[in-house]
């Protein structure tokens, strides 16, 4: 005795729809969501700049602090420009009104400033940094 006949198996429909879709496009559409995805939850985070937020991390922060901070030797007056900027920068863009302010005090001085005006300048950010 035989067996009958099996009538033949109908696709799903996900295999019906994936054989009338290119499989090169898919991919890229789905990397491409992938990637909308992952910037919309990366922007959640502690930094928002593109909408409207803060982007300076607290240890960006400190690590510009600690820059500037090292290159003064003594109390004499020093040509810091580039390390201040970069500490005004970040201090302007971070999530603390007092450190904000600090780096407006920061930028507007000049890049020649003595260490004791500096840590006078810059005490929420030294607060802030501990």
């Amino acid at each position: 005795m035989t067996a009958p006949p099996t009538p033949p198996r109908r696709p799903t429909p996900a295999a019906e729809v994936a054989g009338r879709i290119p499989l090169l496009p898919a991919i890229a559409g789905a990397l491409v969501l992938v990637g909308l995805i992952g910037t919309l939850a990366g922007g959640c985070g502690g930094g928002l700049s593109a909408v409207g937020g803060y982007s300076t991390s607290r240890s960006e922060l400190c690590s510009a602090y600690r820059t500037a901070l090292n290159a003064f030797d003594d109390d004499s007056e020093f040509d810091v420009t580039d390390e201040l900027t970069a500490l005004a920068d970040a201090a302007k863009d971070y999530d603390d009104s007092g450190v904000r302010s600090d780096g407006e005090d920061v930028d507007s001085s000049s890049g020649l400033i003595s260490e004791s005006s500096f840590r006078s300048d810059t005490r929420n950010i030294a607060a802030e940094c501990g």
